[in-house]
Protein backbone atom coordinates (compact mmCIF):
# COMPACT_ATOMS: atom_id res chain seq x y z
CA UNK A 1 0.00 0.00 0.00
CA UNK A 2 2.54 2.35 1.25
CA UNK A 3 4.38 2.41 -2.72
CA UNK A 4 1.10 2.78 -4.09
CA UNK A 5 -0.19 6.15 -2.26
CA UNK A 6 3.50 7.31 -2.92
CA UNK A 7 2.90 6.77 -6.54
CA UNK A 8 -0.31 8.92 -6.48
CA UNK A 9 -0.26 12.71 -6.69
CA UNK A 10 -0.82 14.21 -3.00
CA UNK A 11 -3.69 16.70 -4.86
CA UNK A 12 -5.98 13.26 -5.68
CA UNK A 13 -6.01 11.43 -2.57
CA UNK A 14 -9.13 11.95 -0.34
CA UNK A 15 -10.04 9.73 3.00
CA UNK A 16 -13.26 7.63 3.65
CA UNK A 17 -14.69 8.38 7.44
CA UNK A 18 -17.92 6.14 6.69
CA UNK A 19 -16.86 2.70 6.18
CA UNK A 20 -19.52 0.75 8.07
CA UNK A 21 -17.83 -2.62 6.45
CA UNK A 22 -14.80 -2.35 7.48
CA UNK A 23 -12.50 -3.33 10.84
CA UNK A 24 -9.66 -1.95 12.95
CA UNK A 25 -8.78 -4.55 15.16
CA UNK A 26 -11.64 -6.57 16.34
CA UNK A 27 -13.67 -3.25 16.16
CA UNK A 28 -15.95 -1.45 13.24
CA UNK A 29 -14.01 1.27 11.50
CA UNK A 30 -15.72 4.99 13.21
CA UNK A 31 -15.28 8.23 11.59
CA UNK A 32 -12.56 9.66 13.72
CA UNK A 33 -10.59 6.98 12.58
CA UNK A 34 -9.97 9.15 9.96
CA UNK A 35 -7.23 11.21 11.91
CA UNK A 36 -4.83 7.54 12.19
CA UNK A 37 -5.14 7.76 8.06
CA UNK A 38 -4.38 11.35 7.77
CA UNK A 39 -1.45 10.69 10.34
CA UNK A 40 -0.25 7.15 8.21
CA UNK A 41 -0.96 9.63 5.00
CA UNK A 42 1.35 12.06 6.18
CA UNK A 43 4.14 9.83 6.93
CA UNK A 44 4.43 7.91 3.52
CA UNK A 45 4.00 11.16 1.73
CA UNK A 46 6.83 12.89 3.71
CA UNK A 47 4.93 15.88 4.90
CA UNK A 48 3.44 16.61 8.26
CA UNK A 49 0.08 15.60 9.57
CA UNK A 50 -1.45 19.56 9.01
CA UNK A 51 -0.33 19.94 5.45
CA UNK A 52 -1.72 16.67 4.55
CA UNK A 53 -4.99 17.68 6.44
CA UNK A 54 -4.83 21.05 4.45
CA UNK A 55 -4.52 18.98 1.09
CA UNK A 56 -6.96 16.66 1.98
CA UNK A 57 -9.39 19.48 2.82
CA UNK A 58 -8.65 21.27 -0.56
CA UNK A 59 -9.10 17.97 -2.77
CA UNK A 60 -12.22 17.17 -0.94
CA UNK A 61 -13.16 21.06 -1.74
CA UNK A 62 -12.72 20.32 -5.62
CA UNK A 63 -14.86 17.56 -6.13
CA UNK A 64 -17.97 18.82 -3.58
CA UNK A 65 -17.69 21.86 -5.62
CA UNK A 66 -17.39 19.46 -8.87
CA UNK A 67 -20.58 18.07 -7.62
CA UNK A 68 -22.31 21.17 -7.17
CA UNK A 69 -22.04 21.09 -3.11
CA UNK A 70 -19.32 23.61 -0.99
CA UNK A 71 -17.79 22.82 1.91
CA UNK A 72 -19.38 24.86 4.98
CA UNK A 73 -17.06 27.58 5.65
CA UNK A 74 -15.00 28.17 8.75
CA UNK A 75 -11.95 29.03 10.30
CA UNK A 76 -10.48 25.79 9.25
CA UNK A 77 -11.84 25.65 5.88
CA UNK A 78 -10.84 29.60 4.59
CA UNK A 79 -9.11 29.73 1.77
CA UNK A 80 -9.47 26.00 1.11
CA UNK A 81 -10.49 25.23 -2.76
CA UNK A 82 -10.04 29.08 -3.53
CA UNK A 83 -9.34 29.50 -7.08
CA UNK A 84 -5.63 31.27 -7.18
Amino acid sequence: GRKLVQSLPAERLLTETDSPFTMIGDRKSLPWDVIATIVHLAEVCGVSPAQMNLTLMANAQRVFCFAGSELPKTEKTKGVGDKQ
